[in-house]
């Protein structure tokens, strides 16, 4: 704990509220996909990589998919460090328009949590400059 802020609040905010950490695709609880490599997209959406995982029996590369099937409510979408949270059904896909390219936008795909307080940005401060000074004396 630094300054009184939990480890896991503050891996919550490194990850930007588990952007970072990507997402498992879910249908019926079982994983069949991953989406990774988050790219801050537009105001209100952010960027994923998705692939699909063995066993996967969508075509998650046609539009159709995102704009259609995704809410037929037996997929969800789990975050891949805070497994616990399964995303709430207001997420929206952006469209499937890239999806041939293996990629998607999403909206409001985060783990809630409220913004960070001055004491947790402090906290996230110190800790990365202790990262960096253990990084140094590695290096010596």
């Amino acid at each position: 704990m630094t300054l009184g802020v939990s480890e896991q609040r503050l891996n919550l905010l490194e990850s930007n509220f588990g952007r970072s950490a990507g997402w498992w695709l879910e249908k019926s609880g079982a994983r069949i996909a991953v989406l990774t490599d988050y790219q801050w997209a537009d105001m209100f959406w952010d960027g994923y990589r998705f692939a699909a995982l063995e066993g996967c029996d969508e075509d998650l590369a046609q539009p159709e998919f995102w704009e259609n099937k995704f809410y037929e409510g037996e997929y969800g979408l789990r975050n891949r460090r805070f497994t616990d949270y399964v995303a709430s059904e207001f997420v929206l896909p952006g469209g499937g328009k890239n999806a041939r390219e293996g990629y998607i936008l999403m909206r409001g795909l985060s783990v809630r949590g409220g913004s960070a307080t001055t004491r947790e940005r402090l906290a996230l401060w110190i800790r990365s400059r202790r990262g960096r000074r253990d990084l140094e004396e590695r290096k010596a």
